[in-house]
């Protein structure tokens, strides 16, 4: 990461382990910095589980990051982030750095990532 400062807050960042893969979290707002292909690393690793209501809540709590207040830039170029909604239908909007630096999650989004995409799983697989 370019910036040790929270794109979102400007808060402190920190290189924290998770899912067994080095993220950049903020310790003021929550949020993770992921560089380019982690998010995928951690989904496919599946370390941490969910119970029913911690999925119940963490997909009652989607929302559209483009209803914050400012925009979030990307910690190592500078550009805007875009928004985007991560797999189709899954209604969780992450950011993304149009010049593929990586992807901003605020607090709670990586965990609806992880678990919209072990539910797609758990549909999908063959025995």
């Amino acid at each position: 990461m370019a910036s040790n400062k929270c794109p979102a807050c400007d808060g402190a960042m920190n290189e924290v382990a998770y899912e067994g893969v080095m993220v950049d979290l903020c310790v003021d707002c929550g949020g993770v910095w992921l560089d380019q292909k982690e998010i995928g690393a951690i989904v496919d690793n599946r370390e941490e589980t969910f119970s029913e209501e911690e999925q119940i809540a963490a997909l009652a709590g989607r929302q559209k990051s483009g209803d914050r207040e400012h925009p979030v830039h990307c910690p190592k170029c500078g550009d805007q982030l875009k928004t985007f909604q991560y797999a189709v239908n899954s209604g969780v909007f992450l950011d993304r750095c149009p010049n593929r630096h990586g992807m901003w999650l605020d607090p709670g989004e990586l965990e609806q990532v992880q678990i919209v995409m072990e539910e797609h799983s758990e549909r999908f697989d063959v025995v």
